[in-house]
């Protein structure tokens, strides 16, 4: 293929570290591989001294696949040379894998000096969850025994006697979250510290990291709402009638313009002072100079809103109020430490790691407490170290992959406006930092003296339209202070491949946002939305997609008469886990093929629901919400009116006991049936215990009948397959499998829905935008986009952050707020997750080809 002399730069620079920022569809794979195989065949080296780091196992197999052939054709060319002959067997023991299968080959080759034993292995997802509510448990066990006095202060202010998930979820969390840095028990600790202000009080010192945050925050609320009413005021100068406007807007002006924004605490005093003059009442006037008074008035209401609605504490009582939490988050420390260390040590007994020891037992092999390389790092020196997708990598991965690098072989490929992992703890700003420092390639270096960065901008994969889409959105919205990156020329995509008009007249964009007054929904979609746990969101979102799902089944209806196939067009959605069987059920009505990938419905479904609630009273039937599901179920078949019929033998106590009393047939039956199984799950293996489930009461064939009867029956398939796997894990037993199924299900969205109809056939595909990185389609929806950004992450009582640590709430026998710590940390968190969401927003627009439909 012809290459780009920016590709050709990516493909032949050498002699220092290279970062190659690559646009969506710039060839970024191609020109990786490309210079992987000029390393081994024309710079002869060999392929066990290069490092190659992927995102997927999928991404190492493919270049693994590509080398391979690439060798095989030199080989063709030159079938005597040794050399080429060798790097065919040094092949199947390169280095071209993810970080963690990296890492796993590292402490398999080295798991003495760990003081590991040979055996061991990386524990299931299941069994690694579980062992973490056991060790929790346990130690909220002998707190309370313990009649612990700062646990239990801890329990009264952040969660409840009759409920302390919360705070058990909390702190797993925590401990999670830190192993994402290179020493995760001194970032606990040093993150509690930071609230000890101590020797700070006493030198009269208040200056604090969070306040530093704050006060630049504020000083840009000022400028901005001096420039928002400056600009607004215009709206009614010259205007007579509105002469009284004008007057509060630059009274407004002159106030706000004379605060001191020196320091934090001369700001919050200006503020404070500010008189706010009513605002105009009623006035004679055109009904278009009401609507401006109206309009500027609005306006007004929300700056003033912004600047009142702040605690107006000084910086040293603010100081003072965050030294008075400090015993409480240094408890908290102490409890996540020990969570830590009986975590380590449960594991050790199992002989199991997990995926976070991998990084971390590597760096142990890396680098010293002085944080300098050790013995083993110099013998994993590489000629060259080239990371895929640089833009996702955390700062523990970085500190590894440094470690193996002699400070100027590193090649590093990525674009940070695909950086969508946060979730993940990826850290964009490495990437950045980089970026930012890094000298741009010249055409005339022959050989790199210092640092550089490479631009591929040039877009191989859309239409003209597409790309244009995609920059006018993006220079309007990205930037350094919303984005965390400029988006100007050199990060505009632009065209790199031609392409003929042949199946449409006009492939320009077209955007759709619906009015919901003039639709109607069907009962179906109005009674699910009725349904939904969480409250009045998400049923917006499950009606929203219900209009949005009709109007894009009729446009794919059109783009499919005019030669596409349903499978050139995919639905991209920021969460599928509520509107993905919404589409799915609109699409369908219409005769519309659809593949989705959501996990939602699987554990939701009616004949999982029904299984699992059978096994949960096989366990204990004193369960009155599952003993119900299931005596309603076709299994037994009990109808409202006997039920209500055996509650009333025995209203005070659980359902089970009025159960027994009853002469109701299918009840004496029913209760027959469940001491069989109980007796059978003593000492049947679970799988075959399910099966016989299955079996014995016909719910296997009856569920056949029912409405998508082949998924149910799919469904109900899995639900065995899971449970075989299970059993070969360590835990073992019906209540441990239970506790498997609850944990993973509202934590990991481990189980998909059985699929009947193939991703690989003729179908629509649905699927959430994270999933279709790296995927390309002609034509692409992007639908949602109307949907509110999800705040909830800042409603929790302790936050925390790698930079900023701990945010917690204020919280005493009368009041609860959140701190000068949470409020910085909600700052700084709005702000990262709106850049975020601007990188999701630019992965789902660069997936088409041809033809782009924004729908909201």
């Amino acid at each position: 293929m012809g290459w780009t002399e920016e590709q050709l730069q990516a493909i032949n620079k050498r002699g220092a570290n290279i970062l190659v920022s690559a646009a969506a569809g710039s060839g970024k794979t191609s020109v990786l591989v490309e210079r992987i195989i000029t390393k081994v065949i024309e710079d002869k080296v060999d392929v066990d001294k290069i490092l190659v780091v992927t995102f997927t196992s999928a991404a190492a197999s493919e270049m693994k696949q590509r080398l391979l052939k690439a060798l095989y054709k030199k080989i063709d060319e030159k079938p005597d040379d040794a050399y080429l002959q060798r790097q065919i067997s040094l092949l199947n023991r390169a280095n071209i894998s993810t970080i963690h299968s990296f890492c796993l080959n590292m402490i398999k080759n080295n798991f003495y000096l760990l003081e590991m034993p040979a055996n061991f292995r990386i524990g299931d997802t299941a069994e690694i969850e579980i062992l973490k509510q056991e060790v929790i448990e346990s130690i909220f066990e002998e707190k309370y025994e313990n009649n612990d006095k700062e646990f239990l202060d801890l329990i009264r202010k952040y969660t409840t006697y009759s409920d302390d998930q919360n705070l058990k979820d909390l702190i797993i969390k925590i401990y999670e979250y830190s192993r994402c840095t290179p020493n995760p028990k001194k970032w606990i600790r040093e993150s509690a510290e930071d609230f000890n202000f101590e020797e700070k009080i006493k030198n009269e010192d208040y200056s604090n990291k969070w306040t530093d945050i704050l006060y630049k925050d504020l000083k840009e609320t000022i400028i901005d709402s001096i420039e928002q009413l400056k600009k607004n005021k215009l709206k009614v100068e010259g205007i007579q009638t509105l002469e009284k406007v004008y007057d509060i807007y630059e009274e407004d002006i002159q106030s706000l313009e004379k605060i001191d924004t020196t320091t934090w605490d001369t700001m919050i005093t200006g503020i404070k002072n500010k008189t706010w003059t009513r605002y105009v009442g009623n006035i004679k006037a055109s009904e278009g100079e009401k609507a401006i008074k109206s309009e500027l008035g609005e306006i007004r209401k929300n700056i003033k809103s912004k600047l009142t609605n702040i605690e107006f504490l000084s910086q040293k009582d603010a100081v003072l109020e965050l030294n008075q939490m400090y015993p409480t988050l240094k408890y908290l420390a102490n409890i996540i430490e020990e969570f830590d260390s009986r975590y380590t040590e449960a594991k050790h007994e199992k002989n199991i790691i997990d995926y976070s020891d991998l990084e971390h037992l590597s760096l142990k092999l890396l680098v010293d407490e002085n944080n300098e390389k050790t013995e083993i790092a110099n013998k994993y020196q590489f000629d060259e170290v080239l990371i895929d997708e640089y833009q996702d990598i955390n700062e523990v991965q970085e500190k590894i992959l440094t470690s193996v690098s002699n400070g100027k072989n590193t090649f590093m490929v990525g674009d940070v406006k695909q950086s969508i992992y946060r979730f993940r703890q990826s850290r964009p700003n490495i990437f950045i930092d980089k970026y930012i420092n890094y000298k741009k390639a010249q055409k005339n270096d022959e050989k790199l003296e210092e640092s550089t960065k490479i631009l591929l901008y040039k877009n191989f994969r859309s239409r003209l339209e597409v790309l244009e889409t995609t920059n006018i959105i993006f220079q309007s919205i990205m930037s350094k202070e919303f984005g965390e990156i400029e988006y100007n020329e050199e990060e505009y995509l632009n065209q790199g491949a031609e392409f003929e008009k042949n199946k449409l007249e006009d492939y320009s964009s077209e955007l759709y946002i619906i009015d919901k007054n003039e639709e109607k929904i069907d009962g179906e979609i109005e009674e699910k939305a009725e349904k939904e746990e969480d409250g009045d969101e998400d049923k917006e979102i499950i009606e929203n997609s219900a209009y949005e799902a009709r109007l894009i089944a009729e446009k794919i209806k059109e783009f499919h008469k005019q030669g596409f196939k349903y499978s050139d067009m995919s639905i991209l959605l920021r969460s599928v886990k509520s509107s993905a069987p919404v589409y799915e059920k609109e699409l369908s009505e219409r005769g519309i093929p659809v593949y989705s990938d959501a996990a939602s419905e699987y554990i939701d479904s009616i004949e999982i629901n029904t299984i699992i609630s059978f096994l949960k009273i096989i366990d204990n039937p004193l369960q009155d919400i599952p003993l119900i599901t299931v005596l309603r179920s076709p299994i037994i078949g009990l109808n409202d009116n006997e039920l209500l019929e055996i509650r009333l033998l025995d209203k005070e106590r659980k359902f089970y006991k009025a159960l027994e009393l009853s002469k109701n047939e299918k009840a004496i039956r029913f209760i027959e049936m469940l001491n069989k199984f109980k007796k059978d799950s003593l000492s049947m293996p679970l799988d075959e215990l399910i099966w016989k489930i299955y079996m014995e009461t016909g719910y296997f064939y009856y569920v056949r009948l029912m409405p998508g009867g082949k998924t149910r029956q799919a469904n109900l398939k899995k639900l065995f397959e899971t449970a075989k796997n299970y059993e070969q894990i360590s835990f073992k037993g019906l209540f441990n499998f239970i506790l498997f199924i609850e944990k993973i299900t509202k934590t990991k969205n481990e189980f998909e829905s059985a699929k009947v109809v193939g991703e690989k056939d003729d179908v629509v595909k649905i699927m959430s935008i994270h999933k279709s990185k790296g995927l390309e389609f002609p034509i692409v929806f992007v639908s949602g986009i109307t949907k509110r950004v999800n705040e909830s992450d800042y409603r929790t009582k302790i936050a925390y952050d790698q930079d900023l640590g701990f945010g917690i709430k204020y919280i005493d026998e009368i009041s609860e707020y959140d701190t000068i710590s949470k409020r910085a940390l909600k700052i700084k968190s709005f702000k990262e997750m709106l850049a975020e969401e601007m990188r999701i927003l630019y992965v789902a627009l660069t997936r088409a080809k041809e033809k782009l439909v924004l729908v909201g």
